[in-house]
């Protein structure tokens, strides 16, 4: 008796550890039986919600996972799991409406057949009953015109209702759409991700160099990436330096990176990196590719376009601004903070410079950061 009760609180141990380890794992997989079990058990039960309501709950958890800061793997996996599933179970709610009025359609269409159906009827009775009753002839003909103008009539009205149910349907599966658009919209916003614009290019420490002028071809094989659309040129006041790989740092003070970006796969886009310490080494800005921290209310995060981001103090004054101007350029200007220190991103020893590396502007012998305990 003692072995198995020993096994069974050595399991009860393990299941507790589990637990505290990553509760919000065991949240995301419990429900998952249920976004499988309710949609089910309502379509066979004969009801089934209205159009959006699993994709009004997907949004609600979608928006309380983005405010997980580094979830496991485990976890991200499960949660889209449950993400699928509620999908899924949102297009079925969408073709179960749509058998239910085509159901109602073949009811309405198979008693205007039958009705039809009975008016030919009546009008061959009428026709073979004519030869004996002539008098009557006339009000028949009268009385049989004024049904299929009836029916006429009744399958314009029918005609007009299936039109407006069809309009209001695609209605439906617009506001779906947009929606859909909107959260991802968010999402780019919430993970620094800038879009190229259309801006041109200004003048800056690499112009010379890259337009042919010089006579030192010491840039050609960067010219040709930026070209090709490879690499990208990073502006910082009137310096520049031409980043090929990445992520590319543009800011480091004593070897930690404040200020970088990275190329999304498959695609132009940039992602923008911020990290911004106070005097004890805390974080009190943080902006990556697992979403945005702002942990002082001296920080003012805005994205006024695909292509641009800002920080403004709390006064309002804009301190610092990043835009990828068009597909090869990306421009920075301001400040950012490193253990309290104001860093520029503008040079104090270059001016006009052009340079290429891994790191763009990079400052030393900076007041050591404390260890965060």
């Amino acid at each position: 008796m003692a072995r198995p009760r020993l096994v069974l609180l050595r399991w009860a141990t393990k299941f507790r550890s589990w637990w505290k380890a990553d509760y919000f794992l065991w949240i995301a997989v419990a429900l998952v039986p249920v976004a499988i079990v309710v949609p089910h058990y309502l379509i066979k039960a004969g009801h089934h919600p209205p159009v959006g309501t699993y994709i009004a709950i997907l949004g609600v958890l979608a928006t309380a996972v983005t405010l997980r800061k580094d979830p496991p793997l485990p976890e991200k996996a499960a949660w889209v799991f449950l993400f699928a599933l509620l999908a899924v179970a949102e297009i079925r709610n969408l073709y179960v409406e749509d058998n239910e009025e085509t159901v109602k359609f073949g009811l309405i269409q198979s008693g205007l057949e039958a009705t039809n159906q009975g008016l030919q009827n009546t009008v061959t009775a009428l026709g073979t009953t004519a030869t004996s009753l002539q008098g009557i002839s006339g009000e028949i003909t009268t009385t049989n015109n004024n049904s299929h103008k009836q029916f006429e009539k009744t399958m314009n009205r029918f005609g007009e209702a299936q039109i407006a149910e069809n309009k209001n349907f695609a209605g439906v599966l617009n506001r779906q759409e947009s929606a859909f658009e909107q959260q991802h919209e968010l999402s780019e916003e919430l993970f620094g991700r800038l879009v190229p614009g259309n801006a041109p290019t200004p003048e800056n420490g690499c112009s010379t160099l890259l337009s042919g002028r010089s006579r030192l071809p010491i840039l050609s094989d960067e010219q040709k990436e930026l070209s090709e659309g490879k690499g990208v040129l990073v502006i910082t006041g009137d310096n520049a330096d031409v980043a090929t790989r990445f992520p590319h740092t543009i800011l480091m003070v004593d070897k930690f990176p404040i200020l970088s970006v990275d190329r999304i796969e498959n695609s132009d886009d940039l992602a923008l990196s911020v990290d911004i310490r106070d005097e004890a080494n805390r974080i009190a800005f943080r902006m990556d590719k697992n979403g945005v921290e702002n942990r002082t209310a001296s920080f003012i995060f805005l994205h006024p376009d695909k292509s641009t981001f800002l920080l403004q103090d709390q006064f309002g004054k804009e301190i610092f601004r990043a835009r990828f101007l068009n597909r090869t350029t990306f421009e920075v200007t301001g400040i950012l903070a490193y253990c309290g220190r104001a860093v520029s991103v503008q040079s104090s020893l270059f001016h006009k410079s052009c340079s290429m590396g891994n790191v763009g502007v990079s400052y030393d012998g900076a007041p050591a950061c404390p260890t965060p305990q």
